[in-house]
Parts: C-alpha cells; structure tokens; sequence
C-alpha cells in the first residue's frame, strides 16, 4: 500500500528575488541522470500523480537528475529533480517535471516564473570520495540520498547534444503558476543542451516522505554522468 498526499508547493505570497528573465544560456556544469521504466500500476498508486495526470498519462521512462551548476545565469546552485513520464496536452504528450529542488532562491525565483518549474528550496550536501559521489537533499519533506560509484579513470565518454532528440523528448509541459499571471494552462519550454557523458554506476537511491517516488522498487535502466555539459533555456511558450 502507498499513501498518496497532496504536492508541496512554493506559496504565491512567498518573496524571492526578482527573476532573471530568459533566455538562460549560460548554464555549464556537470551532472547524473538515471533512467526508469516505471510499473504502470505502480505509477497510479505510489508516484503521488495528479488525477489529470493519471487520465493523461502517456507512458515513457522516469529520470532523475543530480547537477551542479558552476555557471548559471542567475548564480552557480544545485538541482535535483523527477520526471515521471510524458502527459498528454492538446500540444501532443511531452514530458513534465514532477518535483524539482534547488539550493539557491534566484533559481526558484527565475524557475517559477520563466518556465513554471515549480522549483523548492533543499539543503544540498554533495561530496566527492574515493568511492564515488555521495548526495543528500534534505527539506520539510523529507530527505533524498543518491550515491554514485567511482568509474575508472578511463571511462568511454561519448558527445550528446538534445538537436538529435525529438520534439517529444526535448519539450517540457508544465502548469502555468501563479505568479507568471498566465490564463493559458501550461508553459512550453524547450532546453537545449550539448556535452560528454558516460555510463555511471548508480549506487544508492533512497527517499523520505514525500521527496520524490521511490523510484528504487522500479527497473534501474541505466544512469549517465554527464560533464561537461552547457544547457540553454528559450523565451517559453504558453497554449492549452
């Protein structure tokens, strides 16, 4: 049995910084991506979905995403955030981000309301050792630990870039928030990225509350270390 509870979520009344506006295009750093093939039964009882989100659920994998990044428009922060899959718009089916938390308010601040990424704030503590790279994200939620092994020092690495990726996958769809004053229902946006990965060896995934799914009673399908990477994010688009 799962319990299933409402979102957390960032009050409207709450005063950050005044947002960076976009685009963003100088964001650099590196980070690890894990990749997911979530049960569907699973997904509906444990993932804390929305009900729209259950009634336009799409399928495709869940991503979890550790980066660091040293170079940022709005200032260098730490990022952890999930995306549980592709939801269906009248746009097409795109995917969304499901949670997302950062160490820094002008993140939150130029997240929200660039691109509705309902950005949260969460204590980051990453370390590197010799056996790879510890990580715990802590908040009111809860706590997140992910630990990557070391890979040898000769590890493969191969270029990537999002210009090879489809519509579908590069597209992000999310619910316009309020203080983007938006009638439209959701918020496109398109980030783009290019660098070096190679395969990383996820060690430890474990979560509390209600940080994110436990992803870890899923199919691991692989994890990638990605650096270094540059990422840029458009002017968003906002439809039904």
């Amino acid at each position: 049995m799962c319990a299933t509870k409402m979102r957390d979520s960032v009050e409207s009344s709450n005063i950050f910084p005044e947002p960076i506006p976009a685009p963003w295009d100088n964001l650099s750093g590196w980070g690890f991506i894990s990749i997911y093939r979530p049960n569907k039964e699973w997904l509906m009882d444990c993932a804390n979905l929305t009900a729209w989100e259950k009634d336009h659920y799409a399928g495709g994998p869940a991503v979890t995403m550790l980066v660091r990044y040293n170079t940022a428009d709005c200032g260098p922060y730490d990022e952890l955030l999930c995306i549980m899959g592709r939801f269906r718009t009248n746009q097409g089916a795109f995917p969304r981000i499901h949670r997302i938390w950062v160490s820094t308010e002008e993140s939150i601040a130029g997240g929200r309301y660039n691109w509705a990424n309902a950005k949260q704030l969460g204590n980051f503590s990453i370390n590197q050792t010799e056996l790879g790279i510890n990580a715990t994200v802590e908040s009111d939620s809860g706590s997140v630990e992910l630990r990557y092994k070391k890979q040898p020092r000769f590890t493969l690495k191969f270029p990537v870039t999002t210009a090879l990726s489809t519509k579908k996958m590069r597209w992000i769809a999310n619910d316009t928030l309020p203080e983007q004053k938006r009638p439209e229902p959701f918020c496109y946006s398109e980030p783009s990225a290019k660098g070096w990965c190679a395969t990383a060896k996820l060690d430890r995934f474990s979560t509390t509350h209600e940080m994110l799914p436990e992803l870890s009673t899923q199919r691991h399908l692989i994890s990638l270390k990605a650096s270094p990477f540059k990422l840029s994010f458009p002017v968003a688009e906002f439809g039904s």
